[in-house]
């Protein structure tokens, strides 16, 4: 599946000096001894740091018992914690933004990926009335062509390319950038485990998501890289800063001060050994990778526990 590549490295490096904002919170451990619930947008790249501190006991080593929930959405992850089935969500930035938009109170305490995760990835029908040769070798289908990037987003014009939501971080990169370049594109909505499907069975031209989906769509669904966000293909002023954050409310931080300061050195430590580490992190990821095409939808997601708890 996915590797973590220098970008994501240096991604994790960032997440390591973005921690949480929360040496002001008042009172404490008010969840001291229970169940730390974080709900996570999707099995992605962009969230994978949250999975691996899970996986290499780093919530254990700050005394927490976590759960961990994928909610298959950003926004879906954030209601969640609104509501309090949770006390942290894993999701893109824009979601920070929005929520506190609305009203509600909500604080970045740690960034999981920094610059954009997603890649946009054609269908072999809409690689073929491009004229994008589909015939080669998956090793020249998953790398984006030497195409400028400019004439890349032109051929995006009135695609209907799907993101996981209105709010999603991976959108907006897309959408700006086609506008810039005088194109526009239809945007389609849906899970982002569901997009390989929806391009096998042409509903989709092309989607935009993170590894392993947008590989995925490549190996699984005969499609074609157009446009790889990890690697800086984006305009940069299209760009963002962050693809996905940690998040908590401001109630909860001053509810539980410490369970909070647990929870971001927890993603700093894992962001550090991904950087100092990253044959490590790499064998960590592709093992929970894995393991995440195995686990079961429940109603309310899927869960787990920390163990302590070219053209032609």
């Amino acid at each position: 599946m996915f590797r973590i590549t220098r970008s994501v490295r240096w991604g994790a490096l960032l997440a390591a000096s973005a921690l949480a904002l929360t040496a002001c919170g008042g009172g404490g451990g008010g969840d001291a001894g229970g169940t730390i619930r974080i709900a996570i947008s999707s099995e992605s790249l962009a969230t994978q740091l949250v999975r691996m501190a899970d996986d290499m006991g780093m919530f254990k080593d700050q005394g927490l018992d976590v759960e961990l929930i994928n909610s298959n959405g950003g926004a879906q992850a954030v209601t969640a914690m609104l509501s309090g089935n949770v006390q942290f969500a894993a999701a893109g930035a824009p979601e920070v933004i929005t929520s506190n938009a609305e009203g509600r109170d909500v604080r970045a305490i740690a960034r999981l990926y920094s610059g954009l995760s997603g890649s946009v990835v054609l269908s072999k029908d809409t690689a073929d009335r491009l004229g994008v040769r589909t015939d080669t070798s998956l090793e020249e289908r998953v790398k984006a062509p030497d195409i400028p990037i400019e004439e890349r987003l032109k051929d995006l014009d009135g695609l209907n390319i799907a993101f996981a939501s209105a709010t999603s971080s991976l959108k907006s990169p897309v959408i700006s950038s086609a506008e810039g370049v005088g194109v526009k594109v239809n945007p389609v909505y849906m899970k982002q485990e569901n997009m390989p499907a929806a391009m096998s069975a042409g509903a989709i031209d092309a989607l935009q998501a993170s590894p392993p989906v947008s590989e995925l769509g490549v190996l699984s669904a005969g499609g074609v890289m157009w446009i790889e966000g990890p690697t800086g293909q984006f305009p940069a002023e299209h760009t963002p800063t962050s693809s996905s954050t940690l998040m908590t409310t401001a109630e909860y931080i001053d509810k539980d001060p410490e369970t909070v300061k647990k929870v971001a050195a927890a993603i700093s430590k894992t962001a550090q050994l991904v950087v100092d580490e990253p044959d490590k992190a790499n064998r960590t990821c592709a093992a929970g990778s894995a393991t995440s095409t195995r686990r079961s939808s429940t109603p309310r997601g899927r869960r787990t526990r920390a163990r302590s708890s070219s053209r032609g």
